[in-house]
């Protein structure tokens, strides 16, 4: 089972949120409680959600949430800050290229993998005034192929705003520690954005790995991201020969993605389009969308904007 939290930033930063996820739910750790404060919860933050996963065949919900809303202890806080400080000092590659394509196309003060700015009253009043059951989403995620994920509780203060209406479209290359990459995406999105973005991304990603890993015999590469932050949308893609990806690679994705798509995949992005951005659709819709997506409009839309500036494709 998992829990959403929505999360909003303080002052364009990270800090605190992130401070309270790793305080929340959260005992001093001691031998004789390891093992079952390990096993039971586990949390980690995201833009402005915060994501919980527990099994429920372990711990039931009514205690998940009375854990999360319980007051968060001093001590741990004061544990936590050490640990803290050395994550936000050791990020990974992937996060702060994260953070640095939110400064390029949100706002360019954003901080994310920061830990300055937390204090023990801040962490304090951010967990009274966030981590409520109104600010939850609660879904089901184990449930048969068949099935989408079940819905538990939705609060309104969850629900981020409509995101049906596209104000800006944007494609720009982007560097980041020597790597280069072009970047596809948009201010607002509605139902056909978010799916023909979600099979340009799988398709493209597809391409990536056909390209690096068996026609260049790279292991390691740049891959194909497709990331959300309010109400914006993006793909990057790393700059590379798009050159191959025929006709024929783009209907054998396409055939790819309808089978998982009639197969029960992307129950998450379903779940989440439906009762969090506010761009419901059903699996059949969704079929539809992508049977009805033509390389064409792939080509002219998505591709050619950013990766056909530099080859001579045609």
């Amino acid at each position: 089972m998992q829990i959403y939290i929505r999360t909003p930033l303080v002052h364009d930063s990270q800090a605190i949120p992130h401070m309270v996820e790793h305080c929340v739910a959260r005992n001093i750790i001691e031998p004789t409680n390891f093992f079952g404060e390990k096993v039971r919860i586990s949390k980690e933050i995201s833009g402005e959600w915060t994501k919980i996963f527990f099994d429920k065949s372990l711990i039931s919900l009514e205690i998940v949430l009375e854990k999360l809303q319980a007051p968060i202890l001093k001590s741990v806080y004061a544990y936590e800050k050490l640990p803290f400080k050395e994550e936000c000092e050791n990020i990974g590659q992937g996060s702060l290229i994260y953070e640095a394509m939110i400064r390029k196309i949100v706002d360019k003060k954003i901080t994310l993998n920061t830990a300055r700015g937390i204090s023990w009253e801040g962490i304090v009043n951010y967990h009274k005034q966030h981590y409520h059951k109104e600010n939850m989403l609660i879904f089901e995620d184990e449930v048969d192929l068949d099935q989408e994920f079940q819905l538990i509780f939705a609060g309104e203060a969850c629900k981020e705003n409509d995101k049906s209406e596209i104000h800006q479209h944007f494609d720009f290359p982007f560097s980041f520690d020597g790597a280069n990459f072009f970047i596809l995406g948009s201010k607002g999105y509605d139902v056909q954005r978010y799916w023909k973005m979600i099979f340009t991304w799988t398709l493209l990603g597809n391409y990536c790995r056909y390209l690096m890993r068996y026609q260049k015999q790279s292991y390691f590469y740049e891959e194909t991201t497709l990331d959300f932050f309010r109400d914006y949308l993006w793909l990057t893609t790393p700059d590379i020969d798009y050159s191959l990806l025929s006709e024929s690679f783009f209907e054998n994705g396409k055939k790819y993605l309808l089978t998982m798509l009639e197969n029960g995949y992307f129950k998450e992005k379903i779940f989440l389009a439906n009762y969090c951005y506010q761009i419901p659709a059903l699996r059949a819709e969704i079929l539809k969308i992508c049977k009805d997506f033509q390389r064409n409009d792939f080509m002219e839309n998505y591709l050619r904007k950013i990766v056909l500036k530099k080859i001579n494709f045609f």
